[in-house]
């Protein structure tokens, strides 16, 4: 990590505990704007703190979800989500996109005409099937075990 990552990730780590705090809300449209520019980061770090304190804000005050909406956060979480590999990532983007869907309905529609949908429904898939991989291979054991144990009879 650079020194300008470093910095950045030291101020978005404050402003990330600052945020959840109940009666702390960042109002300022510019600031919430800033850390919508670090979601693009290539450092997950520097990522994974930005998405957290638009999620944190988004779980805030109808005021907190209205700025990070002008803010052009929902579209840069959007966005992220199509294209990020880094589950940590992911997990921050999907737990930040709870926090506004839970909101009023027009931020769950501003979620909906984003595309979102279909990457949630590839993530869900994806994850039913690595969930039962693991356990795929111990139903074979077993079957052959079974065979093996019918041969000998």
């Amino acid at each position: 990590m650079g020194e300008d990552e470093e910095v950045a990730a030291g101020a978005l780590k404050t402003l990330a505990y600052i945020s959840c705090l109940e009666k702390v809300e960042l109002n300022e449209q510019t600031v919430v704007g800033k850390v919508a520019e670090f979601v693009k980061s290539r450092n997950v770090t520097v990522k994974v703190l930005a998405v957290r304190i638009i999620g944190n804000l988004s779980a805030g005050s109808q005021q907190s979800l209205s700025i990070v909406m002008k803010a052009g956060a929902i579209e840069a979480l959007a966005l992220a989500l199509k294209s990020e590999k880094e589950n940590k990532v992911v997990t921050e983007l999907c737990w930040a996109m709870s926090n506004i869907a839970s909101g009023p309905s027009c931020y769950t529609a501003k979620l909906l005409s984003l595309g979102v949908i279909s990457k949630l429904s590839e993530l869900v898939l994806l994850s039913l099937i690595h969930i039962s991989e693991p356990t795929r291979p111990l139903y074979i054991s077993y079957a052959v075990f079974c065979l093996k144990k019918k041969k000998k009879k």
